[in-house]
């Protein structure tokens, strides 16, 4: 039986793909370290279930990659949830396989969350505007139709905040001028059968939590390709 955990939250921004020759997935090993700027508890709730969840910027610890890493970052993985109804191994190291995003989302779907990164990924680093931008990619993980992002509002659809609160009115505030962003970057997730599957940011030195690396880096994906396809079925909402 699981124990300790909690839901936490995460994205996983990187460059792109240069190949789609068959490879063996990757695996990286994370042990959950805490909540890296502090958390707000937020009563939310996802095809009418609620639930009370910390939201925030998780921070993870690594080690034993199984291949080199198609990604530089420094320090920690620092991540937000993409999986509302399933919750995170904090008690355990676990291992997880990264996943290309499109295997997640549609590419209208990848862009909206990338322009939410773009376009405010750089206010992080408080708990309260964590929190928003945790709440804004459950809203785009859910809601987001992949056409009109004048209905994105956490107030109404699949994932609603019950309460409203000034982390609420931020994220509500960034999806609201989501239309006038252009995404620059793509993505990755990780996924694990028993812990919550995450998206993560990676990158530089002194930013809030990492930059990731723009789509036009140079990079070497060959390790990625369409062999990973299958590999990021989606669990049923428990």
């Amino acid at each position: 039986m699981k124990n300790a955990f909690i839901f936490a939250a995460a994205l996983f921004v990187v460059g792109f793909f240069t190949t789609t020759a068959e490879a063996t997935p990757i695996t990286i090993d994370v042990h959950y370290n805490g909540m890296e700027n502090g958390s707000e508890n937020i009563s939310a709730s996802l095809l009418g279930r609620s639930n009370t969840v910390m939201a925030g910027m998780i921070s993870f610890s690594h080690s034993n990659p199984s291949a080199p890493l198609p990604f530089n970052f420094d320090g920690d993985l620092l991540a937000f949830c993409i999986e509302f109804s399933q919750m995170l191994n904090t008690s355990q190291t676990m291992q997880y396989t990264i996943t290309a995003a499109h295997q997640w989302f549609s590419a209208l779907q990848a862009d909206a969350i990338t322009r939410l990164y773009t376009g405010f990924g750089s206010q992080t680093g408080t708990a309260r505007n964590d929190a928003a931008f945790q709440l804004a990619l459950w809203e785009l993980v859910y809601d987001f139709n992949g056409t009109d992002f004048t209905g994105l509002s956490l107030a109404s659809g699949n994932f609603k905040a019950n309460r409203q609160s000034t982390s609420v009115t931020l994220a509500n505030s960034w999806l609201n001028q989501l239309a006038n962003v252009t995404s620059q970057h793509t993505m990755f997730v990780m996924t694990n059968a028993y812990s919550q599957n995450q998206l993560i940011f990676t990158g530089n030195n002194g930013t809030p939590f990492n930059e990731p690396l723009p789509v036009s880096a140079p990079a070497t994906f060959g390790i990625f390709s369409l062999g990973l396809f299958g590999l990021a079925l989606r669990r049923r909402l428990r």
